[in-house]
């Protein structure tokens, strides 16, 4: 990819949050210039690299998930086994990631909270509480009533017996370490695609009315 492709890319995707982040939509669409020339003093005033309220872009469920089974598919029998607490870690932070960030999007769009006070939220919270109550009030549904529910919480419960491990004898910790297996693992990943399309079926009119404004003026500033 050429240097000039590479800034139009970027320009491209880049352009759009920022006309939004600075309350300048609507003059783009009648007055281009002024309106980039507006950005461009507020980019001499600021760091923009450190704005608290900066909109936060990420699309990464599908990607992470593709990584995981291809390594998952990669360990043969006796890789597997060395490696269970590890993919079963892996497993639940690709689910605890999509959910905190589809969370940070609407607690963000919906009631303008910087990127600091969200995490604070969000680390306070159980993946359970997250999908059930908390996700009511931001979009009044809860996940816990969906199937997928049934598969991604054992999973969790399981991990989470690793990482607050309580006095236990050897039988039950070998009996926790042999219910990790690739069945179940893959089971769970399914149930993670199933809680992924969930939340975004359920975006407040806030966000879709925000995206919408984004893809409008992605095309916009696609023209030449």
């Amino acid at each position: 990819m050429e240097e000039t492709e590479i800034k139009n890319y970027m320009l491209k995707k880049v352009l759009p949050w920022l006309l939004i982040h600075y309350d300048v939509d609507d003059l783009y669409i009648e007055n281009k210039d002024a309106a980039l020339k507006i950005i461009m003093e507020k980019l001499d005033e600021e760091e923009i690299l450190d704005q608290k309220n900066m909109m936060l872009v990420t699309h990464g469920f599908h990607q992470s998930k593709k990584k995981f089974l291809e390594m998952l598919d990669r360990f043969d029998d006796e890789d597997f086994s060395e490696n269970k607490e590890m993919l079963l870690f892996k497993a639940v932070s690709i689910l605890e990631s999509a959910v905190n960030k589809r969370l940070h999007q609407e607690l963000q769009i919906q009631h303008g909270m910087s990127h600091g006070k969200i995490d604070n939220i969000l680390t306070r919270l159980k993946v359970k509480e997250k999908l059930d109550w908390f996700l009511q009030i931001l979009c009044g549904e809860t996940f816990l009533q969906q199937k997928g529910w049934d598969k991604i919480n054992p999973i969790i419960t399981l991990r989470n017996s690793f990482i607050h491990p309580k006095p236990t004898d050897a039988d039950k910790y070998t009996h926790q370490v042999d219910s990790i297996s690739k069945e179940s693992l893959l089971e769970f990943m399914e149930a993670c695609t199933e809680c992924y399309s969930f939340l975004n079926a359920i975006k407040s009119s806030e966000v879709e009315e925000y995206n919408e404004k984004i893809k409008r003026l992605t095309a916009l500033v696609g023209q030449k």
